[in-house]
């Protein structure tokens, strides 16, 4: 998926020349769920801790319809590979991680505070990297993708400035599509998959 990261770069280095563009960082954590495999399956059984990375996004944006105080727009997001111990049993086994590419839509309402609501679409690669597991887990090691709708809520400040405006903003994310099965390595991996995502957005708007 590093592939996409130049073209996110040059929607980057583009976007002052958009009215109404937007760059910005977000500093995020990825929730994920605990998942019990019953034995018998194609991969070790047991309980596996839930997997929470931390990481880093980029996003760029435009708005197509800007009335002052409410703003519709579009956007991309990538996010490099973040990642976090993998545990079975409560032994460390390897690491488990999680990466992505998005393009969304969203609304902002700008009065006094600023309240965003919006959707994306995400192109995510889960992967696992462990060390010499215990038998049968290992087949867990490996990457799968997937894409999945999200939604996104968000409430911040920002300050009109006549150029820029700076802004921050507290970001909520949930995908509306979960998988909770186990049966086979590619199940498991997805089941990991962050569940929920918190982050602290900062950025420029012009």
């Amino acid at each position: 998926m590093r592939k996409h990261a130049p073209f996110i770069l040059a929607l980057a280095l583009a976007m002052p020349a958009f009215a109404g563009g937007e760059i910005g960082l977000l500093l995020d954590r990825q929730l994920g769920k605990a998942q019990t495999v019953a034995a018998g399956q194609q991969i070790g059984s047991g309980n596996y801790d839930s997997v929470s990375p931390s990481g880093m996004r980029f996003r760029v944006g435009t708005s197509f319809l800007d009335i002052g105080i409410m703003s519709l727009g579009v956007n991309a997001t990538y996010h490099p590979k973040a990642e976090e111990d993998l545990k079975l049993n409560g032994t460390k086994i390897g690491k488990f991680g999680v990466e992505y590419v998005a393009v969304g839509a969203g609304l902002d309402w700008k009065l006094l505070v600023n309240v965003h609501a919006g959707v994306e679409i995400r192109r995510e690669r889960i992967s696992g990297d462990l060390f010499p597991p215990p038998p049968g887990s290992g087949v867990l090691s490996g990457s799968a993708s997937t894409t999945r709708p999200w939604m996104k809520f968000g409430i911040g400040f920002s300050v009109p400035f006549p150029v820029v405006s700076p802004f921050v903003r507290l970001e909520f994310a949930v995908p509306t599509t979960k998988n909770d099965k186990t049966g086979t390595p590619d199940d498991l991996r997805q089941a990991l998959a962050p569940q929920y995502q918190v982050a602290l957005y900062g950025g420029l708007r012009f």
